[in-house]
């Protein structure tokens, strides 16, 4: 992935392209933005690369300047979740989940298990959705995921881009930074 030259020279022009960038990457991977300086996150923020959108007590974020080169100005770059949940409702119109708990859920996935990438996610979800023989036993979207709780845990994603990994060619599933 290669950052948005406008957004480099935005905060180079700003006389902050290192922590700039730094604190950038820290807000569209959800990191903890506190080692970033407070001069430099409101130096940014004045620069309106990325703005929060307030509903009430929660936010979403708008990326007016996309971070990297060829995605679209959005809201938040967990937006492709709406795409990934059509997957399921076109199986069954009754199993695309809700789309908060399928965004928490992906967040939670993403966070324990870095090496998987939103292609990976995609390939296996399609390969699942393939395999699901009567559209009644499809798994809700959500569930898919992670289901249970504690030692009860359980990620029918995981498994599948598990197995799809196997499967797939050498160079499908990498790492990050890869």
């Amino acid at each position: 992935m290669k950052l948005n030259e406008n957004v480099t020279k935005l905060l180079a022009n700003s006389g902050i392209k290192q922590e700039g960038t730094l604190y950038l990457l820290a807000i569209y991977f959800e990191l903890d933005v506190n080692c970033i300086p407070e001069v430099i996150q409101k130096r940014v923020n004045y620069l309106k690369i990325v703005q929060r959108d307030y509903d009430g007590d929660t936010f979403t974020l708008k990326w007016n300047e996309p971070l990297f080169d060829g995605e679209k100005p959005t809201q938040s770059h967990w937006e492709w979740v709406e795409d990934w949940r059509r997957l399921f409702k076109q199986v069954n119109p009754e199993r695309d989940g809700t789309k908060k708990y399928c965004i928490s859920r992906m967040k939670k996935f993403f966070a324990k298990f870095p090496n998987y990438r939103q292609e990976d996610v995609m390939i296996s979800t399609r390969a699942y959705l393939g395999s699901v023989s009567s559209p009644q036993y499809c798994k809700k979207a959500h569930k898919f995921i992670f289901e249970g709780a504690g030692v009860n845990e359980y990620s029918l994603l995981l498994e599948w881009c598990e197995r799809m990994k196997k499967v797939a060619k050498p160079n499908a599933f990498k790492k990050m930074g890869e």
